[in-house]
């Protein structure tokens, strides 16, 4: 009987053992974004080099990091998506003139970002590559660059000036949108495409000169620029579009060329200093497109 009730009382340890372990209560966490990093960089290959796919524990918390310009003997050509993503504490951010592509949101959020280089080379600045970068305050863009993706600046709140380089030809959709300080910005001659939102609620924006090659400004491109006081619309564009000067309370002088043919809903909506505007016979003007503007519209 005694040897019944000790073979009992030892499977009943080894179940409670065996639970206990299988909980892992006490066992530590791990932190994603810190303690599951790995000590050094880590790479992968990537066409003729490497690419940064990780940035190291033993630089990610350094105020000023440099990008190494070789792995194993081969350049680095690339830095991936969100490398530097959400690092705070760093200030400045040296990138080898070997790194020909940033992936998108590559430095998300860097705070205290204030300065960095992109190198003579980078064709594309991805989407939302700086989004959130509050301390950032000039940046110069190489002539290598053709294309500046949607959010890329997106809520730099200080950034003051900045200048697009005459080899742009497309700026997409919400690009500067929430650059609150932005005063002024200098558009390449080479632009052909100005997307929506590009330029929504930089409120400290006075005054912008468009290129001649755009054909339409997109919906909600200048929406509560509260400060824009007037604005040349270049020969050849056929429209403006919905909300693309909404909330513009500055807002004085405008040029509509006669190419125009259509002007949206609300284009000019709450335009509140607007008080006259020429547009050519002929053209649509959809309801609402003055609404809340004491504009008095003259056909040419």
């Amino acid at each position: 009987m005694k040897r019944i009730l000790v073979l009992i009382l030892c499977a009943l340890l080894l179940v409670s053992c065996s639970d206990g372990s299988s909980s892992g209560g006490n066992l530590p966490s791990i932190n994603n974004t810190q303690d599951a990093r790995s000590e050094e960089n880590v790479y992968e290959a990537y066409g003729e080099g490497y690419k940064l796919v990780t940035l190291g524990r033993v630089n990610a918390g350094q105020p000023t990091i440099t990008v190494p310009d070789t792995y194993e003997g081969l350049p680095v050509v690339a830095i991936g998506e969100k490398v530097f993503s959400k690092f705070v504490n760093v200030e400045t951010i040296v990138i080898p003139d070997s790194v020909t592509e940033i992936g998108k949101c590559a430095f998300e959020g860097c705070t205290s970002l204030r300065s960095v280089n992109i190198p003579l080379g980078v064709a594309t600045l991805h989407s939302a590559t700086f989004i959130d970068c509050v301390s950032l305050k000039q940046i110069t863009l190489p002539d290598s660059i053709t294309v500046i993706e949607g959010e890329c600046f997106k809520g730099c709140t200080s950034l003051k000036n900045f200048t697009v380089p005459a080899s742009v030809t497309e700026i997409r959709g919400n690009c500067f949108e929430d650059c609150t300080s932005l005063e002024s910005v200098i558009l390449g001659d080479n632009i052909t495409s100005i997307n929506g939102y590009a330029f929504k609620n930089c409120t400290s924006l006075k005054g912008v000169v468009l290129p001649g090659g755009i054909t339409e400004i997109r919906g909600n491109c200048f929406e509560n620029c509260t400060s824009l006081e007037s604005i040349n619309i270049p020969e050849g564009v056929w429209r403006i579009a919905a909300h693309s000067f909404h909330g513009c309370v500055k807002l004085k002088s405008v040029y509509v060329p006669d190419s125009v043919t259509e002007i949206g809903s609300s284009a000019f909506r709450g335009c509140t200093s607007l008080k006259s505007i020429e547009i050519p016979d002929g053209a649509s003007v959809e309801g609402n497109s003055f609404k809340d503007s004491p504009t008095k519209i003259t056909y040419k």
